[in-house]
């Protein structure tokens, strides 16, 4: 096997040496729909105080909304903006199954932080939205999602 995977590996390295090579790089530019991001403002205070609360870790609240509303934008797509109730149902399952999963990965660890309404206050004062939203642009572009519609 390794002998195989040494003569794939040199036989690349030919491949891109040789001046007919071209390395094409996706220039597709991933972006959130501004009609979201305005509803995702409205919504991200309720939606996090929820994950907040409900996570046995609370250091993985961050990444819990990243998949939240990434989940929300890959299966909604353009159709869900302003949310209308059935999308906010939506938005609330994907937030309950979520937090259940990332509760059932973290069993036998301890909660790093308590509760906290400081915390939670902190997402009104500081570029919080801005920082999940640019987490939510990263994570569409690596995972090469697109959007879909409910």
């Amino acid at each position: 096997m390794l002998q195989s995977v040494r003569h794939a590996l040199r036989r690349r390295i030919q491949i891109e040496k040789s001046e007919d090579f071209t390395l094409e790089i996706d220039q597709e530019k991933i972006s959130i729909p501004d009609n979201f991001k305005i509803s995702f403002r409205e919504i991200l205070p309720q939606i996090h105080e929820h994950v907040y609360l409900g996570l046995t870790d609370k250091i993985l609240t961050e990444e819990a909304l990243v998949k939240i509303f990434g989940d929300f934008i890959i299966r909604c797509g353009q159709s869900a903006y302003p949310f209308s109730e059935q999308h906010r149902e939506f938005l609330r399952e994907l937030t309950d199954s979520t937090i259940a999963k990332l509760n059932e990965a973290a069993k036998g660890g301890s909660s790093n932080l308590t509760h906290s309404a400081v915390h939670i206050q902190h997402i009104k004062s500081t570029g919080f939205a801005e920082d999940i939203l640019k987490a939510l642009e990263q994570e569409m572009r690596n995972s090469g999602e697109t959007t879909g519609t409910v």
